[in-house]
């Protein structure tokens, strides 16, 4: 189960990638591209967003797992199952021209800002409260579909993707026995140092100075993952690195993710952590 705070966390990382993607917008490129309802890079866990469902959208996962005809196909008609069980308003507005959808959401957010610190508090925990709920209606479906190994394979691919945003998963830092201190002090020292670093950023696109913006994010992102890890144990980085397992690339925007610090490079076998290596995977019997 995530915690709250995941999502303020999640939020702080995504800041100088929001601007990276913005930049590239203005120059015509640049990878991650743009998600459903023009969103730079889909969201957060990875392009596409939604967790180990997004995940099992993208190519180079479906590969690594092994996935069979059949399993692909019942993931297909879960994720038609979750999309149908979407709120009817959302889905109005993701399918409207891009100027009505765009005046639609800031309808929205005028509407949003016209409420009470109090009644915005509310309202955000609901909405952690309903996203967290179908997260985990999915997951609990998607065991159903894939065999131990490829979903034990598949959560370390996740860990991975959402990179020190994951020490502020409940299980990961229940796994890892960080203190309610320490989290505390991960969280502020990530917001903070992704505020500044978006300032950083945002300060050279606007003075037109983009030459290398990519790379200068990459070292901040860098820096800042090195500085949380820092706040952990050595053998506490060990087990998370443990726990992400064998890395596998995954072109993404945001911190700590694929290919990152306390990761191991390879190609990452289905196996995985406590999994079955070798051979196409077999259906157990129905």
């Amino acid at each position: 189960m995530r915690s709250p705070k995941l999502f303020s966390l999640l939020t702080a990382l995504a800041l100088v990638a929001v601007v990276a993607v913005q930049a590239d917008a203005q120059q015509g490129g640049g990878q991650g591209g743009r998600g459903r309802g023009g969103v730079p890079g889909g969201g957060f866990g990875g392009p596409g967003g939604g967790g180990k469902l997004g995940l099992l959208r993208r190519d180079e996962v479906k590969k690594e797992l092994e996935l069979l005809d059949e399993q692909n196909a019942d993931i297909d008609k879960l994720n038609e199952e979750l999309r149908s069980q979407r709120s009817s308003a959302f889905a109005a507005i993701q399918n409207l021209p891009e100027a009505e959808r765009r005046a639609a959401i800031e309808k929205l957010q005028a509407e949003r800002n016209a409420l009470s610190q109090e009644e915005r508090d509310k309202q955000d925990a609901e909405r952690r409260a309903q996203a967290l709920a179908q997260q985990t209606e999915a997951d609990a479906k998607l065991a159903e579909i894939l065999l131990p190994h490829q979903m034990d394979r598949l959560s370390q691919i996740e860990l991975q993707q959402l990179g020190i945003g994951a020490l502020l998963t409940e299980a990961v830092a229940k796994e890892l026995g960080l203190s309610d201190a320490v989290k505390a002090d991960i969280e502020s020292t990530t917001r903070a140092s992704g505020e500044k670093a978006r300032a950083e950023i945002q300060a050279l696109f606007q003075a037109g100075n983009r030459d290398g913006i990519r790379e200068k994010m990459e070292a901040i992102q860098t820096g800042i993952e090195t500085e949380v890890l820092a706040k952990l144990t050595q053998s506490q980085r060990d087990k998370f690195a443990e726990m992400k397992g064998e890395t596998l690339d995954l072109p993404r925007f945001g911190f700590g993710g694929a290919g990152g610090a306390g990761g191991q490079r390879g190609r990452g076998g289905a196996g995985g952590q406590g999994g079955q290596g070798g051979g196409r995977p077999q259906r157990p019997a129905q």
